[in-house]
């Protein structure tokens, strides 16, 4: 499968490195990956959109990172690749694991799937991804992570 890999590069230090960890693993999955992260500096954010669009258009699904709802650009891609009937996969790093949106049984305890039909534990769920991740210990205890 072709999956194109979205989440939060404007004002991002590390976003080649969370990029290049995501493609890593999406990679070694069998896949294979469109990352913007690569796309050089210089051009307009519409223009990163449009080649990003492009990107997306010939993918099969679209791989949000966990910050994809703090950025402008990820959050177009998300809509564009629903609007496109692409897979919406999650990929969590902790885990290091990519998740099917259509995998999820509503509750983050249960399927480890970070997306905006989880958490029921959130006060609003479409932060689920940024703020509220429901993470099991060493002892296999649920517990809050949060994402500073």
């Amino acid at each position: 499968m072709k999956i194109y890999i979205a989440g939060k590069i404007t004002d991002n230090p590390n976003f080649k490195e969370e990029f290049a960890e995501a493609e890593k693993t999406i990679k070694a999955e069998g896949h294979t990956v469109m990352n913007p992260a690569i796309l050089p500096p210089g051009f307009e954010h519409h223009e990163y959109m449009e080649i990003c669009y492009s990107m997306i258009n010939i993918c099969d699904a679209i791989a949000l990172l966990p910050n994809w709802e703090d950025s402008k650009g990820a959050k177009m891609e998300e809509a564009y690749a629903k609007l496109n009937t692409k897979q919406i996969y999650f990929y969590n790093p902790m885990e290091q694991t990519l998740k099917s949106s259509l995998d999820c049984k509503g509750d983050c305890t249960e399927c480890g799937i970070y997306g905006e039909r989880c958490c029921r534990e959130c006060e609003d769920k479409y932060k689920c991804p940024i703020k509220c991740q429901f993470l099991k210990n060493e002892l296999g205890e649920p517990h809050l992570y949060e994402d500073k």
